[in-house]
């Protein structure tokens, strides 16, 4: 059966009332008085949102278009606890800021690969961080060394490596 309005203090609408189907929607049509126009956006029984797509997979699917923040405005998420973070917001100075706290890139929710602190320090291979920079595993630099292997742990440098001074003449100075 189709959806109903309800009114009396506030509008309710109500979508397959007597559970006979899996598969009703509300849809937002423009240029049209019949099922033919052009879909805008659409809410499904499950009460997934589309926007720009007629076939949602998510709670919010939106496809076809960007989604904008406002100057100074942010994406929160919740945390485990029930508060909220900002997850990304843009500033007044039009810059992005990704995080309050940890950034951590993690690929499948189980390996993380990099992580930048509140303190600004990188750790890459690693979430153990005490330096501006650690890294758990081997270290190629140069152009030449692109796609080349470094030793297991260790690090290989392309050019002239200088310990104490930014001017090395030779290999290791």
């Amino acid at each position: 059966a189709g959806g109903r309005l309800i009114t009396a203090d506030s509008m309710i609408f109500q979508i397959d009332c007597d559970n006979s189907s899996t598969s009703s929607s509300y849809r937002f049509r423009k240029d049209s008085t019949v099922d033919a126009g052009t879909e805008l956006m659409r809410i499904q029984e499950d009460g997934k949102v589309g926007i720009g797509v007629s076939g949602p997979e998510s709670l919010l699917h939106v496809g076809g278009g960007d989604i904008r923040l406002d100057n100074a405005k942010s994406l929160l998420g919740e945390t485990n606890g029930g508060g909220n973070f900002q997850m990304v917001k843009i500033d007044t100075s039009d810059n992005m800021l990704i995080g309050d706290g940890n950034f951590v890139i993690d690929i499948n929710g189980t390996s993380e690969r990099m992580r930048i602190d509140n303190a600004g320090n990188v750790g890459i291979g690693t979430s153990s961080i005490s330096n501006k920079l650690d890294v758990a595993g081997a270290i190629a630099v140069g152009a030449s060394y692109v796609g080349v292997s470094a030793p297991s742990n260790g690090a290989i440098f392309e050019g002239n490596v200088g310990i104490g001074t930014n001017n090395p003449v030779q290999t290791l100075h």
